[in-house]
């Protein structure tokens, strides 16, 4: 050895290789929960857990755990092996994957020893000087295409399509790779809950299985302990089931309880513009079916419904021109849309409006569980008159289902008109049956 820090580097991967959880305790600065650490620690011995599934209570730290084991393979397991690894990291969004990928890019940027390793450090991957790589795709088939690797994690799996589900044996078939599937279980009809529940049947039963599993509730986890009485009086079975517990549950009948949708609607009118509350728009495309379009004010807690609208022509000039007028009206703070129709987003865009797009079909779980909850707990108001289609969304809404495909349209501009805008400390919250939303085909149209 020519120095005291080559002896140190040599003994610290050493030690990280007996010790995955104090690995992940060094590069993130936070010691592992009890799951957390012994799930690291499977991984001394990779070739032994092939098929992982991750099955957990929402905001349970899944997320930081797989950068971890991401990190650890690419790193430890590379240098101790001297055989180059890569990874592939999947998710409901590119968002998603990519939250994997920040935590494991910050792990690199506060430890000496896995910078020295690095060749490039890239937006959404890291190539290692020894060949080793970790990237995080998008989810969807033109991504993934082409892509081979030695382990494949995917993030938020109910939220991923069955047929790139599928695609992870290709990816990791040349290397007989592993994949870890993780997730809450938020879409009861995907392919990630449907083989959780076939395992667990067979793991009951004593049969052989394919798939190792890891489970454990937000009793488990430590941060989250304190909060389990006051969750458990003030949701809905199905939300305490799925998102506290990490079990999975068939969802049926109405989005929006009929109390909620009472304590939402009667006796409110029409309400006035108040200047220190911001205006949000939210706007559903149509084709074939309306363009709907909802306006509301919110103080960040509260929410008011001010206007709602739907347009059957095809004149998207005037529902552009409709849109802007409403914009300048309220001073607009955002206005949200469904990113699917690009060309009037553009169009949209283009009159200096303050336009974010939306993947519906990627977020539409996250949007619905998270229109419930404000209905649930009394923070959405509708007018309940004969005005601007309020009654139009209030049927529809005391009629949506979570599979619901026709007569939706202000529902779904609701939902967008609801998203939420400011970043938040804690994980998202998703929640769906899993039907997928149509997809709209526009007819030829020259701009």
């Amino acid at each position: 050895m020519n120095s005291y820090k080559e002896v140190d580097r040599v003994f610290t991967y050493k030690i990280w290789y007996e010790r995955p959880d104090l690995f992940f305790q060094d590069i993130f600065g936070l010691k592992p929960y009890s799951y957390q650490a012994n799930f690291m620690k499977i991984w001394r011995n990779p070739e032994e857990h092939k098929r992982v599934l991750i099955v957990a209570a929402g905001g349970t730290g899944k997320t930081l755990l797989l950068a971890g084991v991401a990190l650890y393979f690419v790193t430890v397991i590379a240098q101790i092996r001297k055989e180059p690894k890569e990874v592939i990291i999947l998710s409901g969004s590119l968002l998603q994957a990519k939250n994997v990928y920040k935590y494991i890019r910050n792990a690199i940027s506060r430890n000496e020893f896995l910078q020295e390793l690095v060749s490039e450090f890239r937006q959404s991957d890291t190539v290692f000087k020894d060949g080793s790589s970790i990237k995080a795709l998008a989810s969807s088939l033109t991504a993934v295409q082409g892509q081979h690797a030695d382990m494949v994690i995917v993030d938020e799996a109910a939220l991923v399509e069955d047929f790139l589900l599928d695609d992870c044996y290709r990816i990791i078939g040349a290397h007989d790779g592993i994949m870890i599937w993780s997730g809450t279980p938020t879409v009861y009809e995907s392919k990630f809950v449907r083989i959780f529940e076939e395992e667990e049947s067979k793991q009951k039963k004593g049969e052989e299985t394919l798939w190792e599993i890891w489970t454990w509730s937000a009793k488990d986890c430590p941060r989250l302990r304190s909060q389990m009485e006051e969750a458990r009086n003030r949701l809905p079975e199905d939300m305490w089931r799925i998102f506290w517990e990490g079990k999975p549950y068939p969802l049926t009948g109405t989005l929006i309880p009929r109390d909620a949708m009472i304590e939402a609607t009667r006796g409110i009118t029409r309400f006035k513009r108040r200047d220190d509350w911001k205006v949000i728009i939210g706007v559903d495309w149509g084709w074939a079916d309306p363009t709907a379009v909802v306006i509301v004010q919110t103080d960040g807690n509260k929410y008011e419904v001010l206007e709602a609208h739907m347009f059957k022509e095809t004149d998207f000039d005037l529902i552009l021109d409709f849109i802007e007028s409403k914009a300048k009206q309220y001073s607009v703070h955002r206005i949200f849309v469904d990113a699917e129709d690009k060309g009037e987003n553009l169009r949209l865009r283009k009159r200096g409006l303050p336009v974010f797009e939306v993947a519906f079909n990627k977020e539409k779980a996250m949007l619905q569980a998270r229109l419930r909850d404000l209905f649930v707990k009394n923070r959405v108001k509708i007018p309940d008159e004969d005005l601007d289609n309020f009654q139009d969304l209030i049927y529809q809404l005391r009629t949506y289902t979570w599979t619901k495909k026709s007569g939706e349209d202000l529902v779904d501009a609701l939902m967008l008109a609801l998203k939420e805008f400011e970043p938040r400390e804690t994980a998202q919250i998703y929640i769906a049956k899993g039907k997928k939303r149509r997809r709209r085909k526009p007819p030829f149209r020259v701009f």
